[in-house]
């Protein structure tokens, strides 16, 4: 980093410290080339910023996220997450044991793709769930077609999730 200083250039970068009394903490650190009146480089300016808590945070979240996916990819239910448009965008191993899909083949795809033609375009669509409670499930039966064009009866359990005021 110095060497990039050196050059003219700003550098930022983290740094994982053990304070004096033994605890450790995350900084971030914002260093600067200074320069004397004649243009000649005579130190840094730097600024340190504690960032141990979003480091924390951040920590937690990728745990989280692990606790998740560990439970959605084990269950032995089939789960399908999709967009509000029935674009598959997640499935569990369940999901491709039963349909005898790879997950390339079922990423990306319409899920009307998998639900066979009978059935009204509204549960085809994955409709009904986005005009259930939001705070609940919306139940119904439906069957999932396999790789091998096999019919699975199945029962749904749609919620939406919401990202903000996004379903």
């Amino acid at each position: 980093e110095t060497a990039r200083r050196q050059e003219g250039e700003r550098s930022r970068y983290e740094l994982h410290i053990q304070r004096p009394d033994g605890h450790w903490r995350w900084l971030q650190i914002t260093a600067s080339p200074y320069y004397d009146a004649d243009q000649k480089l005579s130190g840094t300016f730097g600024v340190f910023q504690d960032i141990t808590e979003r480091h924390q945070t951040a920590l937690s979240l990728r745990e989280s996220e692990r606790r998740y996916r560990l439970l959605i990819d084990t269950a032995r239910d089939l789960i399908i997450m999709h967009d509000p448009e029935g674009i598959i965008l997640h499935v569990n191993a369940a999901v491709l044991q039963t349909g005898g899909y790879r997950a390339e083949e079922l990423l990306g795809q319409p899920l009307t793709r998998f639900i066979p033609l009978e059935y009204p375009e509204s549960l085809r669509q994955g409709e009904q769930p986005h005009r259930a409670d939001t705070h609940g499930a919306h139940l119904y039966e439906s069957e999932f077609l396999t790789r091998a064009g096999e019919r699975i009866p199945v029962e749904v359990s749609a919620s939406v999730f919401r990202q903000g005021d996004i379903p």
